[in-house]
């Protein structure tokens, strides 16, 4: 049987279902669960190394660290002050999770 070239353009074209919406639906929503996790990690890891650091460079006289024994004490308490705060901020972000 011979198609006429109107029918047969007719017949390939895609139908869009609610099945492929609803692919298209769940696709979407693994990949911005995917994404949030991704986000909650980096923020939680990051929130530890920036804590850590203000921690160690706060406490570096006393942990006798020889990097930090001469350092000016405005500077690490400036430092140490900035990389609590962000580290906190950050931490508050990772339990946010307003992404």
């Amino acid at each position: 049987m011979h198609l006429g070239r109107k029918e047969y353009f007719l017949l390939k074209l895609p139908t869009l279902g609610s099945k492929n919406v609803e692919m298209e639906k769940d696709f979407r929503d693994k990949q911005r669960k995917a994404y949030v996790i991704m986000r909650i990690i980096y923020d939680f890891s990051m929130a530890i190394l920036i804590l850590g650091m203000g921690f160690v460079v706060l406490f570096g006289e006393k942990l006798k660290i020889p990097q930090l024994t001469g350092v000016d004490p405005l500077f690490t308490y400036l430092f140490s002050g900035i990389c609590l705060l962000y580290g906190g901020f950050r931490l508050y972000r990772g339990f946010k999770r307003d992404y």
